[in-house]
């Protein structure tokens, strides 16, 4: 069942300070990342485990400028993959596949520093292959630069989530 950013937020509100925070929290803190505040939204155990969605820790616990930031980005991540325990397999896979792809098409290919025949790699990528090949060429030569992008990247990974979330229907 489908979910909206405006019934998440007042969730937020009613259970917390109405922001995500990054980390694990426990359940009587009023503090939630966004695995933890989806486990209490449906009714479930507090739990951060990526059991109703995908494993978003790494976008909820990201450098992100402020609390307020991350969750005015991660809260239509949520909505987008709100339903992924009911996703078929090939949908979760294809999604995954997609995600991968345009994350290396997108936002590896933007680091700074990079050569210009790895960004053109990065950019070309059509397939999982591809990308990981272009990705693996990417971080040798930038690594430090992945540092120095701060939150656009959290900011395009979000988009991007959703992106494949919906291209994968």
């Amino acid at each position: 069942m489908p979910i909206t950013v405006e019934a998440l937020q007042r969730g937020l509100i009613e259970h917390d300070k109405g922001v995500l925070k990054a980390g694990a929290h426990t359940s009587d803190s009023r503090e939630f990342c966004a695995l933890e505040f989806s486990s209490v939204m449906r009714g479930e155990c507090f739990s951060d485990a990526p059991t109703a969605l995908p494993d978003i820790r790494s976008l909820n616990d990201g450098p992100w400028v402020s609390n307020e930031s991350r969750t005015e980005h991660l809260l239509p991540v949520m909505c987008a993959l709100w339903d992924w325990r009911e996703w078929t397999w090939a949908r979760q896979l294809s999604f995954t596949e997609r995600l991968v792809v345009l994350t290396v098409q997108e936002i590896i290919s933007t680091l700074p520093s990079l050569p210009a025949t790895i960004r053109t790699a990065c950019r070309e990528s059509m397939t999982v292959a591809m990308a990981a090949r272009a990705a693996d060429a990417a971080a040798r030569a930038a690594c430090a630069a992945v540092r120095a992008a701060g939150e656009r990247v959290l900011i395009n990974a979000c988009a991007l989530w959703i992106r494949a979330a919906t291209e994968s229907e």
